[in-house]
């Protein structure tokens, strides 16, 4: 009677797993791998969802980034002087260096076209004489003049001595719509 005892016991038991294990492969292992199935796609979906976010994101920040330099470039040329007000360029050389004591003996200058932009770039060359601290006033005053201009290089032509004046050449350059 006991081992009948242990005999029931141990065929339910063993009916029991059969069950769990025939509910295992039935039920529970098809609907896992239908779960990691979905998992996989939500997550290729959100990935998608992030890189086309990011993708709006930098086209919009690509399209601000465009305007903005539109705008720059509108600016700029509002700042620059028309072609034929480049004398106005000249008579401020000549009368910033009149007023700050030096001389300059004579202007070159070249232009040439920036055919994507329809701007015109002038490189002004001349050389100055005069002492070392009216020399340095002359190129403040150019660094801060209303219009656009660029120094572009100096070049000592001739130190003086003592108080014998230097000669520096200059080269400047500006632009014109």
């Amino acid at each position: 009677m006991r081992y009948k005892r242990f005999y029931l016991f141990g065929t339910i038991s063993f009916l029991m797993l059969l069950i769990n294990i025939f509910v295992y492969l039935v039920m529970v292992l098809p609907a896992r791998n239908q779960v990691l199935e979905k998992e996989d796609v939500r997550q290729r979906t959100r990935k998608d969802i992030n890189q086309k976010i990011h993708n709006i994101g930098q086209k919009q920040n690509q399209e601000i980034l465009y305007k903005k330099t539109i705008n720059d470039l509108n600016q700029f040329k509002a700042l620059l002087l028309d072609q034929h007000e480049f004398s106005k360029i000249v008579d401020y050389l000549s009368l910033t260096a009149k007023k700050q004591k030096i001389s300059i003996p004579s202007i070159s200058y070249h232009q040439e076209k920036i055919e994507k932009e329809g701007f015109k770039k002038v490189s002004i060359s001349f050389t100055v004489e005069g002492h070392y601290k009216d020399i340095k006033r002359f190129i403040y005053n150019l660094e801060d003049a209303k219009d656009f201009l660029i120094i572009e290089d100096l070049g000592l032509a001739r130190s003086g001595r003592g108080s014998d004046p230097i000669k520096l050449q200059i080269k400047i350059a500006t632009y014109l719509r």
